[in-house]
This record gives C-alpha cells, sequence and structure tokens, in this order.
C-alpha cells in the first residue's frame, strides 16, 4: 500500500528535527566534574578506598554525581574508569573559577589540559601541589609506578602529578613521590546515564530525511495551489 505524500513528508520532517535538536544538544556529550581532594590518602588501602574518598569528599561539599579517582592499576586503566563519561570535565566546586579542563577523553589524554584542575572539592587551592595517580599523560599506567597497585609494600615510588599544571605534569610529573607519603588524588564525576552519542553518518541521514521533507512539503503545495 502506498503511503499518502502528506504523511511521508510529515515524518521526514518530525525525524529531521530530531536529529537538529540532537545536534544542537550536543547529544552524547555529559559535563563531568573534576576535583582535587583537600585531604591525603594512604597508599596502601587500594583503589575501592580511594573511591569511597572521593565520594565521601564530594557528598560533604554538596556536589552531586558519582565519582572514581584517577588512579591506574596493572588491571585498569586511569582514563578506562572514565570510559562513560563523554565530557566536556569542568572544575567540580561552584566555588572554583569556572572552568573546562578538557573537552572528552581525547583532549584529556593528549598530554595537556585546557585548564589546570587546581581547586578541591570545595573550591579551594589545595596547599600540598601533588596527586597520586600512577598514571602517564595518554591515561595508562605507568608500570611499577603505583605504589604495588595501591596496596603497599613493592616498590618504593610512583608516579604523581601537579594540580597547578596544565601540560603533561598534572598527571605525569618528572620525578617520583615516595610510596610512604600521603598524597591528594583526583576524582572524576561519572555520568548518571550514559547516552551514547550519535554519529556524524546518522545525523547526516536524519538531516537529509529532514531537508527531503521540507521539498516534498514545497512541491505538494505548489501542486496544490496549481491545481487551484
Amino acid at each position: 500500500m502506498r503511503q499518502n505524500p502528506t504523511t511521508l513528508s510529515r515524518q521526514c520532517l518530525v525525524l529531521g528535527a530530531l536529529a537538529l535538536a540532537l545536534m544542537a544538544s550536543g547529544a552524547g556529550a555529559q559535563q563531568a566534574g573534576v576535583f582535587v581532594t583537600s585531604t591525603t590518602i594512604p597508599t596502601d588501602q587500594g583503589v575501592a578506598f580511594a573511591d569511597a574518598q572521593c565520594n565521601s569528599l564530594a557528598s560533604a561539599a554538596g556536589l552531586s554525581g558519582t565519582y572514581v579517582a584517577w588512579l591506574s592499576t596493572t588491571t585498569e586503566n586511569a582514563v578506562d574508569r572514565l570510559v562513560a563519561t563523554s565530557g566536556p570535565f569542568v572544575r567540580a566546586s561552584p566555588s572554583a573559577p569556572a572552568a573546562t579542563i578538557a573537552d572528552d577523553i581525547a583532549d584529556l589524554t593528549d598530554s595537556s589540559l585546557d585548564n589546570a584542575i587546581g581547586f578541591d572539592e570545595s573550591g579551594n587551592v589545595p596547599a600540598n601541589n601533588s596527586v597520586w595517580t600512577g598514571t602517564l599523560a595518554d591515561g595508562t599506567l605507568e608500570l611499577n609506578r603505583n605504589c604495588n597497585d595501591w596496596a603497599g609494600g613493592g616498590f618504593p615510588d610512583a608516579t604523581h602529578g601537579q594540580p597547578a599544571a596544565a601540560d603533561l605534569d598534572w598527571t605525569q610529573a618528572d620525578n617520583r613521590t615516595n610510596c610512604g607519603v600521603g598524597r591528594r588524588m583526583y576524582c572524576f564525576e561519572l555520568p548518571s546515564v550514559a547516552v551514547p552519542a550519535m554519529s556524524h553518518w546518522s545525523k547526516g541521514a536524519l538531516v537529509g530525511l529532514f531537508l527531503a521533507g521540507l521539498t516534498a512539503t514545497y512541491l505538494l503545495r505548489h501542486r496544490r495551489q496549481t491545481a487551484a
């Protein structure tokens, strides 16, 4: 059965309008807060403990959302802990000067940040300019430099970062830090709901339908005006 041309053109317009709305809203991108912890953490309690500290501090500061620590282990790179997060990454505390840290994960791991993370969960500048990471600039583990997977013992030092830095030193500073000393860490927010980004092809196809709907609508109206 042939579909009514008017109905078909309306469907094209609706689908195309949806595509335009999705592109305008940046579907797939979810802003994620980042902060430096106001307290130091030991290196022998594991990543789960670090995550719990992130969320405890965030909650106490009135920040919503779920956070994970930017720490790498032999089984999970720090960047892989953020797979569900599209970005942009921004300073979490509303009391800190608003700034985008990185547009997305690719931008986060290209050896430089748009702006230094620089502030803790309450919007204060950390007194100690050093954080644990165990992580290279590309977001992966620096082998043998993560205090034995943050379980204590083993190798005597670990890779650390500098929260005031916007170059690769933010996560991969030149010198190493003794595992016996407590340091701060970075906490990254995860999205509450992962929204898959539309591919350029999908957007293009829907925009094509929108344009086809416009054309069909114009031709139908022109035909009716001519017939009248």
